[in-house]
């Protein structure tokens, strides 16, 4: 809540793979003057994994240049790891497509109307088939509770990224995510990478 995503990307970060490709810094630049309209914190977030995801493939390349690895990898490894930050994408493109992508909301209303109709004018049928009128009532209120029960879950199911108590705890996972990688370059790299890591993303958020 509240965490700008490209402040986790260090301004002089390559983007792509490219020859033309540009820092960070620019990119930004370059949407700050040529937006179509007021960029808000909703739509970095929408457009920064699209970033990341061509960072992510410019690191996996990086060391064909830069000789930094003991042993180069081998095309099949490389395909491995390009394979994973294409997942990424598709996983992204996915969770986009079920945010962003409007409910029909006459659909809304119809639904709602008709159901609301429904359990008023439902004690009328069943004035001549139950039998008394505590046995009407139970199945009535019964009946009510489920479904409208059911149209409430349906809301809480609607946007489940967000931050009320029945949405994902996607800041909470996030963080379990880095303490992983955090263990995994403490292994890999020593103390020195993992601190670094955990200071800037510590400041960007």
């Amino acid at each position: 809540k509240g965490v700008n995503p490209w402040n986790f990307l260090p301004s002089e970060i390559i983007r792509t793979p490219h020859s033309h490709s540009v820092p960070i810094r620019e990119l930004k630049h370059f949407l700050s003057i040529n937006s179509h309209h007021d960029r808000t914190k909703n739509d970095d977030a929408l457009r920064a994994p699209l970033i990341y995801s061509g960072i992510i493939r410019a690191l996996l390349l990086s060391p064909r240049k830069s000789k930094c690895l003991k042993r180069p990898m081998t095309g099949q490894e490389e395909l491995t790891l390009l394979g994973h930050a294409a997942k990424f994408a598709s996983a992204y493109h996915g969770l986009s497509k079920l945010i962003t992508t409007p409910f029909p909301f006459p659909l809304v209303q119809k639904t709602r109307t008709i159901l609301l109709v429904w359990l008023f004018t439902l004690p009328l049928s069943l004035v001549d088939d139950a039998g008394a009128p505590y046995e009407d009532m139970i199945m009535i209120f019964f009946v009510t509770y489920g479904f409208l029960g059911l149209e409430y879950v349906s809301i809480e199911l609607d946007d489940p990224f967000g931050n009320d108590d029945n949405d994902f705890d996607n800041l909470g996972m996030a963080q379990r995510i880095y303490e992983d990688i955090y263990m995994t370059l403490f292994d890999n790299d020593g103390k020195e990478a993992a601190e670094s890591l955990r200071k800037t993303v510590s400041t960007a958020m």
